[in-house]
Parts: C-alpha cells; sequence; structure tokens
C-alpha cells in the first residue's frame, strides 16, 4: 500500500520551490513506495517556476489535487494558519524556518533557519541520506533567494553554502547565471542611458 502525501506550500518563491525538491529527493529514498502529489493553493511567481522548469518538478493547483484520497499533508515554507480551513482537519506536519504560528502542530521549525530548503538540508544530515549535485544545487537556489542574494545571511549560511559548493565541484557563478536572467540588450541601453 502506497503512502499518499500531499506537500503544500503556500507561496511559490523559490525557496518554497527548491525545498519541495529536495524534500521530495528526501522522500523517495527514506520510502520508496510514498506517492507525493506537490502543489499551491495560490500561484507560483517566475522564480519559483523557473525552479520547477529546472528539475523538472510537476506541481498542481490545489483544487487538483485529490485531497478526498490524502490524509497527511507537509506544509513547506508555510505555517498552518496559512492555509485553507478544510486541509487543517488533515495530518499535518511543517518543515519551516518561520516563527510557528501553532504549537500543537508536529514538524520541524527551525527560526535560526534563513530558508526553508536550510531546514531540509538538515534533515538529510539527520537521515543521513546522501546529497546528489543537484539537490545541493536545490538547496544553493534556496538560500540564495530567501537571504536576498545573501545580504541576509548568517555566517552558517556562508558556511553551508562552501560546504555544498566545495563537495560538489558547483561554481557560485554559473549557480547565479542559472536563476538570474540577464536583463535584454534594450533594458541595460535604457539603465545606462538613465
Amino acid at each position: 500500500l502506497k503512502d499518499k502525501v500531499a506537500v503544500l506550500a503556500q507561496v511559490g518563491d523559490m525557496d518554497a520551490c527548491s525545498a519541495m525538491v529536495a524534500f521530495k529527493e528526501l522522500a523517495e529514498k527514506l520510502n520508496p513506495k510514498i506517492e507525493l502529489e506537490f502543489g499551491f493553493p495560490g500561484a507560483l511567481n517566475k522564480d519559483g517556476t523557473k525552479i520547477l522548469q529546472l528539475f523538472k518538478l510537476k506541481t498542481k493547483l490545489l483544487d487538483d489535487i485529490p485531497l478526498e484520497e490524502i490524509e497527511k499533508v507537509i506544509l513547506l515554507d508555510t505555517q498552518p494558519n496559512a492555509i485553507p480551513e478544510f486541509l487543517q482537519k488533515k495530518d499535518l506536519f511543517v518543515i519551516d524556518h518561520h516563527v510557528p504560528t501553532s504549537k500543537n502542530i508536529p514538524g520541524v521549525v527551525d527560526e535560526t533557519a534563513v530558508a526553508t530548503t536550510e531546514v531540509v538540508h538538515g534533515l538529510f544530515k539527520k537521515y543521513k541520506v546522501k546529497l546528489t549535485k543537484d539537490i545541493a544545487r536545490a538547496i544553493i537556489y534556496g538560500l540564495i533567494s530567501d537571504t536576498a542574494g545573501l545580504r541576509f545571511a548568517k555566517a552558517k549560511t556562508f558556511g553551508l553554502l562552501f560546504d555544498l559548493l566545495s563537495e560538489f565541484g558547483l561554481e557560485y557563478t554559473k549557480i547565479l547565471e542559472d536563476i538570474y536572467e540577464e536583463k535584454d540588450k534594450s533594458e541595460r541601453l535604457a539603465v545606462l542611458t538613465a
């Protein structure tokens, strides 16, 4: 019997989408029989869409997920008060870096983390699941995004970033090229002219 689980995020930003990519890998390695449905109650933003395309992760709108068949819901980068009321009756589990709105909901919440991807990375370490190069990239994207390009990074953020870049031979400039579109020539010319 497969376990059906919905993995939801309120906002489809880069950190939430990167956390979904990493969580999918972790969950499938811990339980190969798991069946995951990824979705959002609202819309994805441009950066989140880019991550989903980069990793070919299929997501749905909340209305398109057969929630009547699903009892377990994992909220990534989302607190229970941010989801529709009917979902709050499900078996909820929170993975987040924001201050929890409810102490009664089980989960892994690390308020010292700068991004949900950092919390998911901690789960890889806790369960001794080896990271792949792709998942390292996803975690780095989330860190960059939720620290506004590392402007709000903490010392441990730089340590984690260094470890991931070193272990997988990743180049930071290439990572940035993957996620930030270069402004087209007319836009750059307009900026220079101004």
